[in-house]
């Protein structure tokens, strides 16, 4: 007997075991799956679009020193925001640092699953903040860290190279007498990776530091980006006051709100009593940008040429060509142009019909005589040109919902049918959900239904237990991750009315109702037995008395 329960006790053991090994590997397993779907994604980005680092450990475009970086983390889960989620930032300084720049900085993600931070490069030594910073961006979630991370440079964004004194033959000249003009050549180039614009302040000071003179060139000025060397010629009277002897030329580059980008540049030179120059430079300028650089095949892409005088003398004729590759897309000649005086035209090029692959796309101005820089004469840009892929519409809709009655009373069983369509044009999977005003009837999941196709779908509404009153029947499709058009993922049928439980006997009760009627019609029966068996009994008895006589003799006296 005692053997027989502990072999009981043993088999409820293992039982036990197995199902709980069962439990456990089912657990296992979903995690790992979980975390094999790799469905959370991280996508840090600045403000500097074009080039804001979108994208997985993309880089973002160049900041000044002075700069406000504002970083940004989105976080998705498929294609939908997660809301409320933290993210870290970790924020580590150029390596070129006296001493190491760490620090980290935190923000919730928001209902677009955007995360916002901030932080100034204003250092106090603002050179320390200059070469590459490195972010990252961590989230946790489902147990898992996701991240995505960027750099950038800090820099001065239009970057002063030199300024050179010249004479009229683009020679290097250290004296000049007042009463003439000095003849100078800036160089400067854009550390950016789109363009800038600038003016370029010039100011000549005399042996007594006295500014003499002074000039402001080239309205917003095109810079082109990427660390292209540019040019400028110009000339600069100097007035018969200037007291003769060391003299300095000072070059700053001021940006639209008139604050310099970066350090002014200067150079030396001697004012002299003698034989005063008057240098004028020949120089033109062309820059090309395209949009959009990406394209689809039969796309439109808008070509804009600026073209600009960069020299002292009027440009007559400026004949401009732009190529796609080695043919002619536009040939135009402009009249004129005073100097530093600028014009910009739009050409758009039709891609119909043309293969798939890389363009480039260039402006070029013929050179003219004496010109003193050709190497901007010429600028390119290229396109990419790619075959048109068909746009992904994800689109649930619940077509029609009908019920099997319209009027039931509470207990019974009310079927409803749904039919919902793929509307869209790729394979879908989602939930579909059956109320009555805003109780849950039934969910019912499908999956994988392919484009244009339908499903009738049975929902059981059990209306025991419901309330008597008159319900509303919606279907509720889920949206699908990217639908944009939700409206019809909500079908209402109609109203149902819900009354009382019908007064129908059960067969217990039936039974007793028959056998209580059988009772009392059993009772009754025998009553109306003894009331005719008494009622017989009572006739015979009056019967013999009026039958028979009874004679009783007195004696006479």
């Amino acid at each position: 007997m005692q053997r027989a329960s502990r072999e009981h006790v043993c088999t409820r053991f293992f039982a036990l075991f197995i199902v709980a090994m069962l439990i456990l590997m089912a657990f296992l397993l979903e995690t790992t799956l979980g975390q094999a779907s790799g469905s959370v994604s991280v996508d840090l980005f600045t403000q500097k679009t074009p080039f804001d680092g979108k994208g997985l450990n993309q880089s973002s475009d160049l900041f000044g020193p002075q700069d406000l970086v504002i970083l940004y983390a989105q976080t998705l889960e498929g294609n939908l925001p997660l809301n409320g989620v933290l993210v870290t930032y970790e924020i580590d300084g150029p390596i070129n640092r006296s001493s190491e720049l760490k620090f980290y900085q935190t923000a919730k993600t928001n209902s677009s699953g955007i995360a916002q931070t901030t932080f100034s490069l204003a250092i106090i030594n603002e050179t320390e903040s200059f070469g590459t910073w490195v972010v990252s961006a961590r989230v946790e979630a489902g147990g898992r860290i996701y991240g995505d991370s960027l750099s950038f440079q800090v820099d001065w964004p239009v970057e002063l190279i030199s300024v050179e004194t010249l004479d009229g033959n683009l020679s290097e000249k250290g004296m000049f007498s007042n009463g003439g003009f000095i003849g100078f050549e800036i160089t400067l180039k854009n550390n950016a990776l789109t363009k800038k614009t600038t003016d370029l302040a010039i100011t000549v000071f005399d042996e007594l530091q006295v500014a003499v003179s002074a000039s402001r060139i080239g309205k917003d000025l095109i810079i082109p980006p990427n660390k292209k060397i540019q040019h400028i010629f110009g000339k600069v009277y100097i007035p018969k006051f200037a007291v003769p002897g060391r003299a300095t030329i000072t070059a700053a580059a001021i940006d639209k709100d008139g604050v310099s980008y970066c350090p002014q540049v200067t150079k030396d030179f001697f004012i002299t009593s003698g034989n005063p120059i008057f240098p004028e430079f020949v120089d033109a300028f062309v820059y090309v940008e395209c949009v959009p650089t990406k394209a689809q095949l039969g796309q439109n892409v808008t070509v804009t040429v600026w073209v600009r005088n960069e020299g002292t003398v009027v440009l007559n004729n400026i004949l401009v060509r732009t190529y796609v590759d080695s043919s002619v897309l536009d040939a135009r000649t402009i009249a004129s142009l005073d100097p530093y005086q600028s014009q910009k035209f739009a050409i758009i090029w039709n891609t119909q019909g043309l293969a798939q692959k890389n363009y480039n796309i260039t402006s070029q101005i013929q050179p003219f005589p004496d010109e003193a820089d050709l190497t901007d004469n010429s600028f390119s840009c290229n396109v990419e040109l790619k075959t048109a892929r068909p746009e992904i519409i994800h689109d649930i809709q619940v077509k029609n919902v009908t019920c099997s009655k319209n009027e039931v009373n509470t207990g019974e069983i009310v079927e409803i049918y749904v039919v919902v369509k793929n509307v869209g044009n790729a394979t879908e999977s989602c939930d579909v959900s059956v109320f009555y005003d805003e109780s849950l009837i039934q969910q019912i999941p499908f999956s994988e239904v392919e484009p244009r196709r339908e499903l009738s779908l049975t929902f059981y509404w059990n209306t025991n237990g419901v309330p008597e009153g008159t319900y509303r029947i919606t279907a509720v499709a889920k949206p699908v991750p990217g639908e944009v058009n939700i409206r019809d993922n909500t079908y209402v049928d109609g109203e149902v009315n819900v009354k009382g439980p019908a007064h129908v006997l059960a067969f217990p009760q039936l039974l007793i109702l028959l056998s209580a009627a059988f009772a009392l019609e059993l009772i009754a029966g025998v009553f109306l037995l003894l009331f005719l068996f008494y009622s017989s009994r009572r006739r015979r008895r009056k019967k013999k008395i009026h039958s028979y006589y009874t004679v009783v003799a007195r004696p006479h006296i």
